[in-house]
C-alpha cells in the first residue's frame, strides 16, 4: 500500500486487485506449458478457451480495405480482439488445463507446418 500510495485500504482492492493495468495472456500461460514461449499464439490461446481463430493475418486486412471488403475486417477484428471476453471467461471459470492448451498448441502446429 505504501508503494502506491494507497491510504485507505478500501482502495486496495480497486485500484490493485480488481483493475489490473497490463495482463499479458500468453505469460500467464507459461506455466501450463513448461515455461516456454513456444506454441503460445493468440490463436492458440483462442482456440483453447472456445473463441473463434483468425483465418488471416493482420498484414491481409489492408487488401481487404482497398478492396472495400469491409466486411471481413470486421471479421478479423472481432477475432482479434477477444481479451475483455477472454478476461471474463478466465475470472468466471478459471483458466484452461494443461491438457487443452496443449491439444490447442499441437493442433495449431499441425494446422501450420508448411
Amino acid at each position: 500500500m505504501r508503494i502506491h500510495n494507497i491510504e485507505d485500504e478500501k482502495w486496495l482492492y480497486q485500484w490493485i486487485m480488481n483493475k489490473p493495468e497490463v495482463i499479458d495472456f500468453l505469460q500467464l500461460h507459461l506455466p501450463l506449458n513448461a515455461l516456454q514461449t513456444k506454441g503460445l499464439k493468440h490463436d492458440v490461446i483462442a482456440s483453447a478457451y472456445g473463441f473463434p481463430v483468425k483465418e488471416t493475418l493482420g498484414s491481409g486486412e489492408i487488401t481487404h480495405y482497398f478492396s472495400e471488403e469491409y466486411d471481413k475486417i470486421i471479421e478479423y477484428s472481432e477475432r482479434e480482439f477477444i481479451y475483455p471476453q477472454l478476461y471474463q471467461k478466465i475470472i468466471s471459470e478459471g483458466m484452461v488445463s494443461r491438457e487443452n492448451l496443449l491439444e490447442a498448441i499441437k493442433k495449431y502446429q499441425e494446422e501450420h507446418e508448411n
